[in-house]
């Protein structure tokens, strides 16, 4: 056979074998893999992906009851220094409706929002507004007021690459403690409304009770006697009503000021409109009204120098304390 020949039929048999090859194992599928060491398919004949790493959960904010997860997001909530609002929670309204529903079912369950902050911010209540922000929204979808309670604490947040700080709030459920019954309780004590109940101090928080304990102020714009409170003051409020509820050997006074513009006369008469407006809140609240006390000073006891507007305006406040 001349050298042409052979040549030509070389080729030919490696098309023909080619050819074979990719029609049976490329085209039908019909080659096995022989290979004893390539993983097992699984039942729908999917093999793994030798170079696929297992990937564990990213961690990520999470809301539990004991060792049960309620709601877990893949990241974090983190906080510029000195701001109270999260940074781009997309999942938010997710967390909301859950947790919601969550204690909706779980009545004997409360949910604790813990606010953290930077020692060396300048507000020094920036955790607790981290967490009033939560728990202004959970109000708002209707939760209960005894079920969602505020927490604060100081502790260096690390920060990530752009200067956010790392993990500013938590969220906890527990279960709310009963108060224990008194044998000598009489009937007609245990029937009295819930104002005249005894004081169970785990209703309240340390944060809470901290924060109860310090003069409270509710600023007014000018010549103005009647404000919408700001969530952190109607907050307070709130939370100054139920302490008076639990607390009925304690009363609460309501001093108005006002700057030093206008006669004094009429700065007594708006510094007490003022007082008597926040009394009207704590009220409709269900706070009797022998138990709050009104009056004015007028622009007597400034804060700050009238010299001004900023501190004029500091100025023009209602004073919130609770007297045993």
């Amino acid at each position: 056979m001349n050298p042409w020949s052979l040549f030509f039929s070389v080729i030919l048999v490696l098309w023909i074998t080619l050819g074979s090859w990719l029609y049976t194992c490329q085209y039908m599928q019909l080659c096995t893999n022989l290979n004893t060491h390539s993983p097992v398919s699984d039942a729908q004949g999917h093999s793994p992906d030798p170079k696929e790493k297992k990937t564990e959960p990213a961690e990520g904010f999470t809301v539990r009851y004991k060792d049960q997860t309620v709601y877990k997001m893949n990241h974090f909530l983190n906080y510029k220094k000195g701001d109270s609002l999260p940074q781009q929670v997309e999942d938010q309204e997710s967390l909301l409706t859950t947790v919601k529903s969550y204690l909706d079912k779980n009545p004997s369950q409360s949910l604790t929002i813990f606010g953290y902050f930077q020692p060396e911010e300048e507000d020094s209540m920036m955790g607790w507004k981290r967490a009033l922000y939560f728990q202004n929204l959970l109000r708002a979808q209707g939760a209960k007021s005894e079920q969602v309670r505020l927490s604060t604490y100081g502790k260096k947040l690390e920060s990530d690459e752009e200067g956010f700080l790392k993990n500013g709030l938590l969220m906890a459920i527990q279960d709310i403690e009963s108060p224990t019954p008194d044998d000598s309780t009489s009937k007609e004590e245990e029937e009295k409304p819930a104002e005249n109940a005894k004081a169970n101090v785990s209703e309240f928080t340390e944060a809470e009770l901290k924060l109860i304990r310090q003069k409270h102020l509710i600023n007014f714009p000018y010549r103005v006697s009647h404000v919408r409170p700001s969530p952190e003051d109607q907050a307070f409020l709130d939370l100054v009503a139920r302490y008076l509820k639990s607390k009925p050997e304690i009363k609460v006074l309501l001093v108005g000021h006002t700057d030093n513009t206008g006669d004094d006369e009429k700065n007594i008469k708006l510094g007490l409109q003022r007082a008597n407006f926040v009394a009207d809140i704590l009220e409709r609240q269900g706070i009797s009204k022998n138990r709050i006390t009104t009056r004015s000073e007028g622009a007597k006891q400034p804060l700050y120098n009238n010299d001004t507007e900023s501190n004029r305006q500091k100025n023009r406040r209602v004073e919130i304390t609770l007297q045993s």
